[in-house]
């Protein structure tokens, strides 16, 4: 028979190792033969609670302090089971009653400021932690503890000043260098946070938490790589951690990696079926793949499972946005700022309804709403920037378009270099100035205009290009040095995005530098596309009708080939200007066999360039053709959405930057066939007069 005594001694002795299982064993062996014993049921309650069983640990707890009132760490022990489960005021009051038998009780007034954190009562929280600092001033914890209250207080300088505390304690405290990051990171000091963040690594290694930390810190500064890797190392610690595979599903998608992301987030689902996040990034990430109605699926999943939640109804508006249902679009975005206003996103989205409807000055106040949530958000000051340059705001909209730099979705368009940003602010005479590209191959096009008003500044040019845009842009009237995206580069003082000239240069309506044609074609290549379209018997006109399908808007801006079948009746030579098509045109390509393809024969784009040369006019949706139609100074006639590009303004057929052009701007929402219409009455008006009878003839 054992002894009940050297049983209970030994319980305390493993309980003292570590060995919380034994001791939990022992001390209930122990525990029938001395019912009464308030110490026992103090350390079985305390075991218990280490090993997370809360709730059964407080009824010990309890059942010490009935036997022994006066137990300060029962009752102490007593307030963390009851927060353990929640019970925030009960906690409370047991931490309260601590401090009360003993007020110098340094670990209650740090509880009872946990307790008051959760509770949202910060500045009470603050000033339980400035009491145990007093008591102990090496309190690391307290420290640790008061920093995150007073980041919770939106006071980063004081959060930051007291986890510097806690670590010059304890330089190993992997918790307050995570809430050190946290507050550095709401200081703008993102790159510190990473170090911060790091050095919790270090000291926590195996920690699956601080690397999925790290990882969303990466995310956040946009270094998405970076951030699937710390991602790929907490889920190697941990491979069941629902929100790690979330965020990394949500990550991926980001990178447009998107078989990727839907594995991630499917295994999220998997772990657990029920979690509204994860519905919520597969339907976005759905939805960046035009998969539209298994996003929507995937949307009403998460607002089925989570009625309020404020992130679900947006991304649901983003994809009825993206499939041009606006009315539901905008109910979603309204559902969005009533479950909480201060989500600036939400103000966001729903200017860009607003938008869409070519209501100019609501969007543009709607946008200055969500700037005033959110100051830092990039985003909204991008498509403001937009908004305000379509309505003609030139000076202040190319400024504001500067901020585009800051964009996630377009950093890979601006590498930083070891040399000076130019934006007009100094001098570059006798300066080698390096201008690189940017965005799409239109968007150079219509832009590289003002490296000759760079080049009167007194500054030799470094002009880095795409390659199929190389042989075009050599015939630009610029002293300059061209290179190929991908080559070396020479070294330079200075560099400047192109699309930053307009701002540069304070470019007006009045002022865009609109002399055409500022690029030519190659002789050589004009005459081997005269000789194989062979000899002129009426009129040439070339066609583009869709652009690139990765496009953003790519839906309003292109259109399907057989939305020009009420043209192809009219004699005409048609020439197809495309290099690529998509699949749902193949079959009517086919059905049109006075439309003549050349793809084949297009290498590049002064292959294109030449090709339109050859043409009478060229009728283009708001892609690279129309742009390199108009820097060749042909009549371009360009079909725009309702709601169209920044560059192409509103309300006028004529453009600033190209004066060949003519806009033919849908009437409507989706009604191109409108604007073939229009087109078609204006082909009959170059056209023989013979002509007429075929317009009698519809």
């Amino acid at each position: 028979m054992t002894d009940p005594q050297n049983d209970l001694q030994r319980a305390f002795q493993l309980h003292q190792g570590g060995q919380l299982a034994a001791a939990i064993a022992l001390y209930r062996q122990v525990l029938p033969g001395q019912p009464s014993n308030a110490h026992l049921s103090y350390l079985l309650g305390t075991a218990l609670l280490q090993t997370g069983e809360a709730a059964e640990g407080s009824d010990f707890l309890r059942r010490s302090l009935e036997l022994d009132p006066g137990n300060v760490g029962a009752i102490n022990n007593l307030g963390i089971a009851f927060k353990e489960q929640c019970r925030l005021d009960e906690a409370l009051a047991c931490f309260d009653k601590a401090i009360a038998m003993q007020p110098d009780g340094v670990d209650a007034h740090n509880n009872r400021g946990v307790v008051l954190k959760d509770l949202r009562r910060l500045g009470e929280a603050v000033a339980s932690y400035d009491k145990v600092i007093a008591l102990r001033p090496g309190h690391a914890e307290a420290h640790n503890n008061r920093g995150n209250a007073l980041h919770e207080l939106r006071r980063f300088d004081e959060a930051l000043a007291s986890c510097d505390r806690a670590i010059a304690l304890k330089p190993d405290y992997a918790d307050a260098h995570t809430n050190r990051a946290r507050a550095l990171e709401a200081l703008g000091r993102a790159q510190e946070a990473i170090a911060s963040l790091d050095q919790a690594i270090l000291a926590q290694p195996k920690r699956a938490d601080r690397h999925a930390e790290r990882a969303l810190a990466l995310r956040r500064l946009g270094r998405l790589d970076e951030a699937i890797a710390s991602f790929d190392r907490a889920l190697a610690l941990d491979a069941n951690d629902v929100e790690t595979c979330v965020n990394k599903g949500a990550t991926l998608g980001e990178l447009n990696r998107f078989d990727e992301a839907l594995a991630s987030l499917d295994r999220a689902l998997t772990l657990q079926p029920r979690h509204p996040a994860a519905h919520s990034n597969r339907g976005l990430v759905l939805k960046d793949m035009g998969r539209l109605d298994e996003a929507l699926a995937s949307f009403d999943q998460a607002i089925g499972l989570f009625p309020d939640y404020v992130d679900a109804h947006n991304n649901k508006g983003t994809a009825l946005f993206d499939a041009g249902r606006l009315d539901e679009a905008q109910a979603c975005f309204d559902k969005s700022i009533e479950l909480n206003p201060g989500v600036a996103l939400s103000h966001s989205n729903r200017a860009a309804v607003l938008l869409r409807r070519n209501r100019l000055d609501d969007a543009l106040a709607t946008y200055d709403q969500a700037i005033a949530l959110d100051p830092a958000q990039t985003r909204t000051a991008f498509y403001k920037a937009g908004t305000l340059i379509l309505r003609g705001d030139y000076l202040e909209g190319w400024e504001l378009y500067e901020r585009r730099v800051e964009q996630a979705h377009l950093k890979s368009h601006f590498p930083t270099f070891p040399r000076s940003s130019w934006r007009g602010q100094h001098s570059i005479a006798g300066q080698r100035i390096f201008i690189h590209s940017e965005q799409g191959f239109g968007d150079v096009v219509q832009f590289c205009r003002y490296l000759p008003l760079v080049s009167l500044l007194g500054a030799e040019i470094v002009f880095e290009v795409p390659g199929p845009l190389v042989s075009l842009l050599s015939t630009l009237r610029c002293d300059m040095t061209l290179v190929a995206q991908g080559a070396p580069r020479p070294d330079f003082d200075a560099y400047c995005p192109v699309m930053s000239l307009p701002f540069v240069f304070k470019t007006t309506t009045e002022t865009v530098p609109a002399r055409t044609p500022y690029l030519s074609c190659d002789p050589a290549r004009v005459a081997l596309w005269q000789q194989r379209l062979g000899p002129r018997s009426r009129l040439r006109v070339g066609l583009a009708w869709s652009g690139s399908s990765t496009h953003k808007n790519d839906r309003n801006r292109s259109m399907r080939l057989d939305t020009l079948g009420p043209l192809m009746d009219l004699p005409i030579d048609w020439h197809s200007l495309q290099k690529e098509y998509r699949p749902r045109d193949v079959a009517s390509l086919a059905r049109l066999p006075q439309l003549r393809q050349h793809q084949d024969e297009i290498e590049d784009f002064a292959d294109t360039a030449a090709l339109a040369h050859c043409m009478d006019v060229v009728i283009s949706v708001d892609t690279s053709v129309a742009h390199v139609a108009g820097a060749l100074g042909k009549p371009v006639w360009i079909l725009l959405a309702h709601a169209p590009d920044y560059r192409w303004l509103l309300g006028r057929a004529d453009s600033p930057w190209y004066p060949t052009a003519r806009l033919f701007r849908q009437p409507g929402a989706d009604d191109w066939a409108a604007v073939v219409e229009q087109v078609r009455g204006r082909l009959l008006e170059m056209m023989d007069p013979a002509a007429s009878s075929i317009r009698a003839g519809r």
